[in-house]
């Protein structure tokens, strides 16, 4: 979740990384990821998003310096939520990562977080990222097949 982020269509799955250069050839933004709907309001275009180069600005120094940020990392659960009839749905599962250790699935409903209920997927990200740094334990409140259940995941970097 980035304030700012700038999208592009169609999707491109080789993009991540990539320079967004304009047309005079000015650095703009690096791809980060590829998104099911650039447009923000569910109309499921696919495409890229760009984080972009202001963002690095502020941080560029330290990251050449030290190959990294020196502030804690931020918690990762290793899943990709997207939002769907009112509900926060897993859309995918990082292979290995924090979530996918924990047995969730492509699929599942996500209610709550630690017992906060969640309302969309910025919520999602700003309680996760609420939570402490990466390795904090979290509760999640799930759904699949019509049966809710609670499940510990342990964040990851």
């Amino acid at each position: 979740m980035i304030d700012a982020a700038i999208f592009t269509a169609p999707a491109h799955t080789e993009w991540s990384g990539a320079a967004l250069v304009t047309r005079e050839g000015k650095l703009v933004g690096v791809g980060s990821l590829v998104v099911g709907d650039v447009t923000g309001v569910g109309k499921s275009i696919p495409g890229n998003m760009y984080v972009p180069i202001n963002r690095l600005k502020p941080v560029f120094d330290e990251l050449v310096e030290n190959g990294g940020l020196t502030t804690p990392p931020r918690p990762w659960l290793g899943l990709y939520t997207v939002e769907h009839m009112g509900q926060l749905v897993i859309g995918g599962i990082s292979e290995g990562g924090p979530a996918d250790r924990a047995g969730l699935h492509r699929g599942d409903i996500l209610q709550a977080l630690n017992g906060e209920v969640l309302d969309d997927v910025a919520d999602f990200y700003r309680k996760l990222w609420a939570i402490g740094p990466a390795g904090t334990p979290v509760m999640l409140r799930m759904e699949r097949d019509n049966d809710a259940f609670e499940v510990t995941v342990r964040t990851g970097d």
